[in-house]
């Protein structure tokens, strides 16, 4: 079935394992925790057990990892159409991949400085994340995310956030890790850091000292003083009393008491599509590849069927009717023309089977897949999406957009202009069929919401 219930978090972070499943079907969640996770074969160990005691056999499964093989370089890169920053990211990418032979990597664009384009890449060893997938193929799982840790703590913002424009500080402590994302209240990134600190046994006083280097960074590069520090997941009150004592700057805490099964928790609830995603597209739709070949068998085999049952219903009204020769002639011609429609109908069936088979060996680029990839990084600041709906009709891929704008109507023609024309940038044979002109006249002319504007924009490709 395409939509799947069972979905199983998995997060290894250093050397701490822990799996949470949600289970929709029966509206359950439950953990596993492990330690001393250091090398893929410990993973694969420790998922075995997890599959086993959370009954996960067939759940989709999302990893979120922290630790040696996966690093993070910003670069920078100057103006470029989005065709030519990917090639010249991919480019960059294998120069920062410190000798692996094969990576994979993912990327996402930052809060630009200086006249340049500022890009945060993650990259992993092709070889390390295939061990990692082929893990969990073999308890029955199906990879559809891998992902750094820094996206969960991206996506957390929410908590802190007063959507003023404000730089946070966000802090994830782990036993011998510190991860360190400055970002602004409105999701833009400024600068990630990863510190091999254990806070939890008296390296405190190093973690202030990088705390104190990290906001002078923020401020000399981006000219902007850190307005908060916030804690993700419940940290201890010795940890929270220390901080306050050395900074007078606010702090916050989310106070989340899932203990180390957050983070895998956070994964399974994050979509495929998210930018962090590291592996490759055919595994965010391989579930959809395999429900619409499954699809395609059944209807070839009906057709089969049914092309038989016309073949003996021929046979029998021969042998029935052979006084009228003529009449069986007429009538035995018209069925076999319908047995050829029908033949020529599983022949094409065996064409989109075969063009299903090439979807999963990646030789055809899925274009609903594509669209809603490519979506998230066409939005201009302070355009949000709230849903979007594609389907294929009439040779068409017809699209549905509902998003909002966040602050004053007046504001929004010149970003909602802005956000059309970037969708008419991904194909020359994308349309726009219904603009957003009617919401916001009707904003305007009542005077009834000036804010927040909610908007639709429909198109076909």
């Amino acid at each position: 079935m395409l939509w799947h219930r069972k979905q199983l978090g998995v997060s290894w972070i250093q050397t701490r394992f822990s799996a949470h499943l949600l289970n929709q079907d029966h509206g359950l969640e439950d953990s596993y925790d492990a330690t001393d996770i250091l090398t893929t074969e410990d993973f694969a160990a420790a998922l075995a057990k997890a599959v086993k005691a959370l009954d996960a056999k067939g759940a989709d499964v999302s990893i979120v990892y922290e630790g040696t093989e996966l690093s993070h370089p910003f670069i920078k890169a100057p103006p470029l159409s989005r065709r030519d920053l990917k090639l010249f990211v991919k480019n960059r990418a294998e120069e920062e991949s410190m000798g692996h032979d094969a990576i994979l990597y993912s990327f996402k664009k930052c809060l630009n400085h200086q006249q340049q384009n500022t890009i945060l890449l993650h990259i992993a060893p092709k070889a390390f994340v295939e061990q990692i997938t082929e893990a969990c193929r073999n308890n029955q799982l199906l990879p559809i995310k891998f992902i750094p840790l820094s996206e969960i703590m991206r996506l957390e913002t929410f908590r802190f956030s007063e959507k003023t424009g404000g730089i946070i500080l966000m802090l994830a402590i782990f036993e011998t890790l510190v991860e360190i994302l400055v970002i602004r209240d409105d999701g833009e990134i400024l600068l990630l850091r990863d510190l091999m600190h254990n806070v939890l046994q008296g390296e405190s006083e190093r973690l202030y000292d990088e705390i104190n280097r990290t906001i002078l960074y923020a401020n000399q590069q981006f000219g902007a003083d850190v307005a908060k520090i916030g804690l993700i997941e419940e940290v201890s009150s010795s940890i929270y009393q220390g901080l306050n004592e050395h900074f007078s700057i606010p702090i916050e805490s989310t106070d989340i008491n899932h203990g180390h099964s957050f983070w895998a928790r956070e994964a399974a609830l994050l979509s495929t599509t998210v930018e962090g995603n590291i592996l490759p597209i055919q595994y965010q739709f391989k579930r959809a590849s395999i429900f619409m070949k499954r699809s395609m068998f059944a209807l070839v085999g009906l057709f089969f069927l049914i092309t038989l049952s016309f073949t003996v219903q021929t046979e029998i009204d021969i042998r029935e009717q052979a006084e009228t020769s003529l009449h069986i002639k007429l009538q035995n011609a018209q069925l076999l023309d319908e047995q050829k429609q029908l033949s020529t109908q599983v022949e094409k069936y065996k064409g989109l089977d075969k063009m299903v088979q090439e979807f999963r060996d990646n030789k055809h680029f899925p274009i609903g897949g594509w669209f809603l990839t490519e979506l998230p990084s066409l939005m201009p600041h302070n355009v949000i999406l709230k849903d979007t709906h594609i389907t294929f009709d009439q040779n068409r891929w017809q699209f549905t957009i509902e998003g909002q704008f966040l602050g004053h109507a007046a504001q929004a023609p010149e970003q909602l202009t802005q956000f059309e024309n970037n969708l008419t940038t991904l194909s020359s044979n994308l349309k726009i069929t219904e603009h957003w002109h009617q919401q916001w006249f009707e904003a305007i002319n009542t005077s009834q919401k000036t804010h927040d504007l909610v908007f639709v924009i429909k198109g076909e490709i």
